[in-house]
């Protein structure tokens, strides 16, 4: 089951900040690879070749999307969820 949340970008915002703070919080705290998209607008984090979350960003929403049902998808996917809210609110 894919969970996907959207997360509301303020005017004041820069989207490729947001997607950079992802980045960095998800390597430093669950050692984790990333990769970004040639666009720069979706940055996809795995691990051992799983994809485990991928955060896409348009001009109004950030989306972050679950892709793998295990304990770090899951942790990966609370934490940035959580930090989107609290940087974007």
């Amino acid at each position: 089951m894919q969970n996907k949340d959207f997360i509301y970008i303020p005017f004041n915002k820069a989207v490729k900040n947001i997607l950079s703070e992802m980045e960095s919080l998800s390597t430093n705290l669950f050692g984790v690879n990333t990769n970004w998209s040639t666009d720069h607008r979706t940055l996809t984090i795995d691990s051992n070749d799983m994809e485990l979350v991928s955060v896409a960003v348009n001009p109004v929403y950030v989306i972050i999307r679950k892709n793998s049902e295990n304990q770090l998808a899951t942790e990966l996917y609370n934490t940035l969820m959580l930090k989107t809210k609290a940087s974007c609110n």
